[in-house]
């Protein structure tokens, strides 16, 4: 009987719930047939993340047609992962003529291998002064392989103050240029450990140097499961 009662008790409590967050989503929805178009996109925002893609697409049109342009950007990025690059392309690059920052950063992105260089870092800038951070590290990449290094750290520095690891990836390769190894290493491991895998392959390739071959084989296998290709000849080469 009290095992009866308990789920009895579950049950309603789901229910209630549930019916909770019916209501809660009805009156999201009302706010954004009313004009909020912040609610609209952030519904979308939502929908997409239970994987219903229909109804996200139908919210971020709503908003995107309104003028809500992270909306739009949205919209270019659901037309990028159904593989529409050309779409996705031009939907950006309208966008960031409109000052829509974030498209800006995608546009560079899509556009990095045949862009001509004063472009695409002047894109990764729009994005980077609206503290888009990884485009900061996108910049500072840029600047270094250019030889600006001192420019290069300070936009490394920028987009890791903003959580961007690939600004802690590019702060190591400074160090390692410097001959700083204890320095380079404290970096690699900090955007290692947040899953930045190009650094996990050059902690695992110092480590490697060290003579520490099990801690790098480690580190090569999580750079590898991670879809960095070097990493995986670095693997291979320590079974060999």
């Amino acid at each position: 009987m009290k095992k009866i009662i308990i789920i009895t008790m579950v049950f309603i409590s789901s229910f209630l719930f549930l019916g909770c967050k019916t209501l809660e989503n009805l009156k999201l929805s009302q706010k954004c047939t009313g004009g909020d178009l912040q609610i609209c996109n952030d519904l979308g925002e939502k929908a997409i993340i239970n994987n219903n893609r229909v109804d996200g697409l139908e919210y971020f049109i709503r908003a995107c047609d309104k003028g809500f342009l992270k909306s739009c950007t949205n919209i270019g990025l659901i037309d990028l992962v159904l593989g529409n690059e050309k779409s996705a392309t031009e939907t950006f690059k309208a966008l960031c003529d409109k000052h829509e920052y974030y498209s800006c950063f995608l546009f560079a992105q899509i556009t990095e291998s045949s862009s001509k260089p004063e472009l695409l870092s002047q894109n990764y800038k729009k994005a980077c002064d609206a503290e888009i951070h990884e485009a900061c590290a996108k910049l500072g990449e840029i600047k270094h392989n250019a030889g600006h290094k001192q420019l290069a750290k300070e936009l490394y520095e920028k987009a890791l103050k903003g959580n961007s690891f690939a600004g802690a990836h590019g702060l190591g390769i400074l160090a390692e240029e410097n001959d700083n190894e204890p320095e380079a290493t404290e970096y690699y491991k900090l955007s290692c450990n947040n899953n930045y895998f190009k650094s996990c392959n050059n902690l695992g390739r110092l480590e490697l140097d060290n003579d520490k071959i099990k801690e790098a084989a480690i580190l090569f296998k999580k750079a590898c499961d991670g879809g960095i290709e070097p990493a995986c000849l670095n693997l291979k080469m320590l079974d060999n």
